[in-house]
Formats: structure tokens, C-alpha cells, sequence
């Protein structure tokens, strides 16, 4: 809100140096991040309340997969490869689920340094969501940390450029509503590594 509040008193200041269309995209970009921290906010209530609604059918996760990182990808120069997501079905909230995945990419992409990896495949009774980036990797002492509320990494804080320590916390309360799970696991391409299981059925 104060970005936004600055961005409009400066136009005013100086209307004559504005250039229109590139406040126009800022602020729709700021409107953006308010918009997803609501929506992180209103679905850490829920869940504390044991009161996060899920809506299961049957969806295919890798379409939902790939129409979010078309959502996200252009806000970044870092590409996306998903060479790796294989059709998969499953019963899940498809709403919830963009929003899981939401935040994972924008996490991904706010600290890789050239690219992020988008992987999906069916592995027995589940399915396997995973998302890497090259950027820096989250030590094996705060894997566990880093889905608390509020947490960002001491080396983050200088490269990250919007984030609230929410986007996690979040990605762990859809999963567990999904009878689900979400871990930071081992480095797949020397970063940060986000893997999501969810079951089919």
C-alpha cells in the first residue's frame, strides 16, 4: 500500500515527467502482491480455524500445472522448463491448487538466478509436484523452518523483491487439507527444491 500511495504521489507531484504506462503496470503489479497476500492471509485463518474448504473433483494436474506458470512467467526473465510434467489425474480443489502452486513458482522464480524446473508424475497412490530453481539453496538445518509464518532466510532478504514469508506456510496448509505433504528437499539444480505430494484419490 505504501509503494502504491508513493508511485501515485509522485505522478501528481510531477505529472508532466510521468510516463503513464509504465505507472499503469507498476501499480497493477502492486495490486497483484496485495491481492495474493489477502489471499495467503484469509487461507492461514481458515486453517487455523480447521475451517480451509476444499472442494475436491477430478482435475488434470498437469494442465493446472502448466496454465499457472504461464500466469507467473511473465513477470520474470528466468525461463521455466517443463519438459517433466506428465499427465496426471487427481481429485483435488483445482482452485486450491492453483494457489499451492502460485506460490511455489513465484517463490522459485523471485530467487533463481538463470531458471526454474517444473516437474509432475504419478508415483504410486500419489502425485509428485516438484519445483527447483538455481538460486540459493535452503540449508538442510532450516528445511523444516522455512514453512513457518513470517520466515525468510537471513541470505534471501536481500535478493527477494516482494516476498512476505507467507507464500510457504500456505503451500503446507493446502497440502495437508489435500491429505498431503510438502518438503524441501535436497538440491535438484543447486537451489531451492520444493517437492508436493498429494493423493490421487
Amino acid at each position: 500500500m505504501a509503494a502504491i500511495r508513493t508511485m501515485l504521489e509522485v505522478a501528481r507531484a510531477n505529472p508532466g515527467s510521468v510516463d503513464f504506462e509504465n505507472l499503469v503496470d507498476d501499480l497493477l503489479h502492486e495490486d497483484l502482491r496485495l491481492e495474493m497476500l489477502v489471499g495467503d492471509l484469509l487461507t492461514l485463518a481458515r486453517a487455523d480455524e480447521q475451517a480451509l474448504a476444499i472442494r475436491p473433483i477430478e482435475v488434470d494436474l498437469d494442465d493446472i500445472v502448466r496454465s499457472e506458470v504461464q500466469m507467473v512467467v511473465g513477470r520474470s526473465s528466468a525461463p521455466v522448463d517443463m519438459s517433466e510434467v506428465d499427465p496426471v489425474r487427481i481429485s483435488a480443489d483445482p482452485d486450491r491448487l492453483r494457489q499451492l502452486l502460485r506460490n511455489l513458482l513465484d517463490n522459485s522464480l523471485r530467487h533463481a538466478r538463470s531458471g526454474v524446473w517444473v516437474s509432475a508424475h504419478r508415483r504410486g497412490t500419489e502425485a509428485v509436484v516438484v519445483v527447483s530453481n538455481d538460486g540459493d539453496p535452503i540449508p538442510a538445518a532450516e528445511r523444516e523452518r522455512i514453512f513457518e509464518r513470517f520466515v525468510r532466510l537471513d541470505h534471501a532478504r536481500g535478493r527477494d523483491d516482494g516476498g512476505t514469508g507467507l507464500g510457504l506456510p500456505v503451500v503446507e496448509a493446502i497440502a495437508r487439507a489435500h491429505g498431503g505433504r510438502v518438503a524441501a528437499i535436497d538440491p535438484l539444480h543447486e537451489g531451492a527444491t520444493f517437492e508436493v505430494r498429494l493423493p490421487v484419490g
